[in-house]
């Protein structure tokens, strides 16, 4: 009986250190775990036949041995809201939400985009003629624009002719408002300039406006070109006064640029009839190769005239009625050629010298 007791006591020693390791083994892999796996865990207690599976589980956790648990442990973060996985999966996904929601509040924060362009970036117009901008303002969203201004200053060789309905000017400075855009609308000006008549032919004049808003930063439109070129339609018209045979005589020439561009390289050409000398001119200038004379005028302002008179000697020899043409040539293109020559014809009076002698006597 008494070795029956000894031998029941040592087996059930055995099975107590059994027990033990066992349970060191379960603590052990308990701390290896995740702390969200440990919180969610603590009330479950895992049998012998489990402990297989809690290894498992702790691999795929990427958990450190036993003998570095220790080490390794990272003290528990506060979860801010409901936590769906574990593990390195779930982190991602929790970065992933971060990025949209912070991408959103970027959206939100960004001011509204207003966007200026022209309809056409280039243009040929001539000088002295009008020429059209056209800006159209389209608000991109994601809101309503409020207290819109688009601004346009004009190059100096540019001439404010009209203005539309909400815009006005200060020297060449045009402002045009617009109390409120909404998203996806397009506010549209045309504002009609006036190239000046003295600008070159071959000049270009670029032009940039600009838009701000009370709910956006201020946004550039894309340069638009005014290609200058230039056309005047010049006209010439000619008179004489009496032309004695044997004495002298003049001829009046006028020329006149009806625009709509100034001239430049203006020249009058004169070809005298037969029987007629180029004398002198008023103002100078003129000069004769034979029977042609070459009047040199330079530049010519539209709208405006010059006068040349021309003297000339008749020969005693010329009789009935002289031809005589004239015509003005320029720089710039004409567009009615038809009044750029004259032709005119004068009688040319004979003159007869007389002399008369008288004497007395007595009878």
């Amino acid at each position: 009986m008494a070795k029956e007791t000894l031998f029941t006591r040592a087996i059930l020693r055995s099975r107590r250190s059994v027990w033990l390791s066992v349970g060191a083994v379960t603590c052990a892999l308990m701390m290896a775990l995740p702390t969200s796996v440990g919180a969610a865990s603590t009330t479950w207690t895992p049998r012998a036949g489990k402990i297989a599976k809690v290894a498992q589980v702790t691999k795929t956790a990427k958990a450190a041995k036993p003998g570095k648990a220790a080490k390794r442990a990272k003290p528990a973060r506060m979860a801010r809201g409901p936590v769906l996985r574990h593990g390195t999966r779930a982190v991602a996904d929790q970065k992933r939400a971060r990025l949209v929601v912070h991408h959103r509040t970027v959206l939100r924060e960004t001011p509204r985009v207003l966007r200026i362009k022209r309809a056409d970036p280039e243009a040929t117009v001539v000088a002295g003629q009008n020429g059209v901008f056209t800006l159209s303002v389209t608000n991109n969203g994601p809101a309503v624009a409020t207290n819109v201004v688009v601004t346009d200053t004009l190059d100096p060789r540019l001439e404010i002719v009209s203005l539309p309905e909400g815009c006005t000017a200060s020297g060449q400075v045009i402002t045009c408002r617009v109390d409120s855009l909404a998203v996806g609308a397009t506010q549209t000006w045309d504002i009609t300039v006036r190239v000046r008549p003295d600008t070159p032919p071959g000049t270009t004049i670029p032009n940039v406006s600009s838009v701000d808003s009370d709910t956006s930063t201020s946004t550039d439109s894309n340069e638009v070109i005014i290609n200058v070129t230039g056309e005047s339609d010049l006209s010439i018209t000619k008179t004489a006064d009496t032309l004695n045979s044997g004495g002298t005589g003049t001829y009046t020439i006028t020329v006149t640029n009806n625009g709509p561009s100034d001239n430049t390289g203006v020249v009058v050409t004169d070809t005298l009839p037969p029987g007629l000398t180029f004398v002198s001119s008023a103002p100078p200038g003129c000069t004769a190769a034979g029977q042609v004379v070459t009047c040199p005028i330079g530049n010519l302002a539209a709208g405006t005239s010059t006068t040349i008179t021309l003297t000339v000697d008749v020969d005693e020899s010329v009789a009935g009625t002289v031809t005589n043409t004239a015509s003005v040539t320029g720089d710039n293109p004409d567009p009615n050629p038809d009044d750029n020559t004259v032709t005119i014809e004068t009688p040319v009076n004979a003159v007869s010298d007389l002399t008369i002698t008288k004497s007395v006597r007595a009878e």
